[in-house]
């Protein structure tokens, strides 16, 4: 069978290289793509920089045409004139009773920019959880152009990417896809009604670790845990109080848009 060659586009709030998790999968899942004969663009709001807080809002990539890791990139850009609305749609989507108002806003704001961004593509893949709001974006455009909308949530449950503002991005998909089925579950708990699949967690398959060399460079000589993770220290504690080990030392590689810290 032949297969049909499709126009993809990711959909993702911050594309910039080397700067989290989500930005590594769509950087794979672009390029995977393109080798098995597709076109793929990733729509961003961010590739040069890591917006922070209400950034996310207010920047805007200086040129209209990037490649990163060898993919084509179309900033979501929004002109200056909204810079007041977009003000008052990020005072709204912090409180839980306004985030409707705050989500209509942003998907009139973003309109036009979103259906340019997106348009020639087959399929909208949108990646990563509702609270930058780019997500409403590629659903506005998905809408428009009356092409599949589907959302990658990155659902992590009780912690992230299952809020109230995420759920109401859910309703919006045409699809979900998930890592596990726990995810799908809870999901479904939740009263998602769109179609769930369950796809693995593609990772990059590594093979270069050197725990010697790691027990050098930090003096480690008895047992030790190496969590590897996003800057997030609630995440990390948690993990160390339901799996430490007595006396054993711990080394926090923690990564974030500056690489890896240790």
């Amino acid at each position: 069978m032949t297969q049909r060659k499709l126009k993809i586009a990711i959909s993702i709030s911050c594309f910039r290289p080397d700067t989290g998790g989500q930005q590594a999968h769509a950087e794979q899942l672009s390029q995977h793509l393109q080798k098995r004969g597709h076109d793929v663009v990733v729509v961003t709001r961010a590739a040069t920089r890591v917006p922070h807080g209400r950034d996310y809002l207010f920047f805007n990539e200086p040129n209209s045409a990037l490649t990163v890791k060898g993919v084509p990139v179309r900033p979501l850009v929004f002109s200056r004139f909204w810079l007041p609305v977009l003000w008052f749609l990020g005072k709204c989507v912090v409180r839980p009773h306004l985030e409707g108002l705050a989500v209509n806003l942003y998907q009139f704001v973003s309109r036009k920019s979103a259906r340019n961004a997106f348009a020639g593509m087959d399929v909208i893949h949108h990646i990563g959880e509702a609270s930058p709001l780019s997500g409403f974006a590629a659903a506005v455009a998905a809408k428009h152009w009356r092409v599949p909308f589907v959302v990658q949530p990155t659902c992590h449950p009780h912690h992230v990417g299952d809020s109230s503002l995420d759920l109401l991005l859910f309703e919006k998909a045409d699809r979900l896809v998930v890592h596990t089925k726990y995810e799908a579950n809870y999901l479904r708990q939740k009263s998602v009604r769109c179609p769930i699949d369950v796809v693995g967690n593609g990772i990059e398959d590594r093979a270069d670790g050197d725990a010697e060399r790691f027990r050098a460079r930090f003096g480690v000589t008895g047992h030790f845990i190496l969590f590897i993770g996003r800057k997030d220290l609630s995440v990390a504690s948690g993990c160390i109080q339901n799996y430490s080990l007595p006396d054993a030392r711990y080394k926090f590689n923690l990564y974030g848009a500056n690489g890896l810290d240790s």
